[in-house]
């Protein structure tokens, strides 16, 4: 026999096996039911409004640090004004 034919011959082998462990595996009920692809769904969703919370909370930690500089950058051009009525 020459290799073309082994080779053709090995692949339907193979083909048939997967065939019948596709089969046997789909018979067994190891599909996902509706009801359990709804819950991954909703646990999706959950996560990604824990994730969407976490940025905005980020966002108000910087807005509150910016502020925190404008006030320091007020302080310190009060401070320098101090000094120049001072001098004078």
């Amino acid at each position: 026999m020459s290799i073309q034919k082994k080779s053709l011959i090995n692949t339907l082998k193979t083909t048939k096996k997967a065939n019948i462990a596709k089969e046997d595996f789909s018979v067994s009920g190891a599909t996902a039911s509706p009801v359990m692809k709804s819950a991954v769904a909703k646990q999706a969703v959950a996560k990604q409004a824990v994730a969407k919370q976490a940025v905005a909370k980020q966002a108000v930690a910087k807005q509150a640090v910016a502020k925190q500089a404008v006030a320091k950058q007020a302080v310190a051009k009060q401070a320098v004004a101090k000094q120049a009525v001072a001098k004078n």
